[in-house]
């Protein structure tokens, strides 16, 4: 029986970023990046080995695409004239 079809990209053209390389990519500070996180508005992974004390967060390349459209707005009408 086949799968369905995923929206991902395969694993070998997707990227996780650094949160200073998301940050970089989008001309953003880091601390930016982690509010959006925080927020729940950019979906990140944490690739920390299991009972490390400290988190190892990732952006995938996807899913800042994603946020970047999410966020690009259409330009607004020009008045007749």
């Amino acid at each position: 029986m086949a799968r369905p079809m995923s929206r991902r990209p395969p694993a070998a053209t997707l990227a996780l970023l650094t949160p200073a390389e998301a940050a970089e990519r989008i001309r953003a500070s880091e601390s930016h990046i982690y509010r959006l996180i925080a927020d729940g508005k950019l979906r990140a992974v944490d690739i920390a080995q299991p009972g490390s004390r400290k988190a190892k967060t990732r952006v995938r390349s996807d899913d800042l695409d994603t946020y970047i459209e999410a966020s690009t707005r259409a330009p607004e009408p020009r008045p007749a004239a």
